[in-house]
């Protein structure tokens, strides 16, 4: 279905430049080298990007990884095809500004690909959890003495999202 997904909106690799962002432990990187991408992945965290690395080794996979902030890439202008992203751009402070570095790394007629869910929009199953948590307070085994401080925690990180209230295609495409 990846595989799939990526042609569609991409065409085929034939050895084009492609940039992974935030990629993360490398599933999109392999992806799109199973393809035919010469790939780079790029994350913030080095824990993850070793992971990526130890998969490509084990799979013989020539993907490059470096570890870089997705929004201030620090890569050449015009010099990717393609780049891709996934479950990132909800969580930008400035999509803006990050959609502005994004666009100066393609070559002309390069495509942007973003594959992203709305996590913060109210739905059904965030209001079944609510009220779940509400019929069982205090009833749990299991003592959750910081259950308040990540919730405080998780709002004060929602507060600096630009998306936090909803993360929707159109409002993505509109910036």
């Amino acid at each position: 279905a990846w595989h799939a997904l990526i042609s569609r909106h991409l065409g085929p690799g034939a050895g084009r430049a492609a940039l992974d962002l935030a990629c993360g432990t490398g599933v999109i990187s392999h992806l799109m080298h199973d393809l035919a991408f010469v790939v780079t992945g790029l994350d913030w965290s080095e824990a993850m990007l070793a992971k990526a690395r130890a998969k490509a080794q084990k799979r013989g996979a020539d993907i490059r990884f470096i570890l870089r902030d997705a929004e201030r890439t620090l890569e050449d202008r015009a010099s990717y095809d393609v780049i891709v992203t996934r479950h990132l751009v909800w969580t930008l402070v400035d999509p803006k500004t990050a959609f502005a570095e994004w666009f100066s790394l393609l070559k002309p007629g390069g495509k942007l690909l973003i594959i992203d869910g709305d996590f913060v929009s109210r739905n059904w199953a965030m209001g079944l959890r609510e009220l779940w948590e509400k019929l069982t307070a205090g009833k749990s085994r299991v003592s959750d003495n910081d259950g308040a401080s990540m919730a405080r925690r998780h709002q004060s990180i929602l507060a600096r999202i630009y998306f936090s209230g909803s993360a929707r295609a159109e409002e993505i495409a509109r910036l």
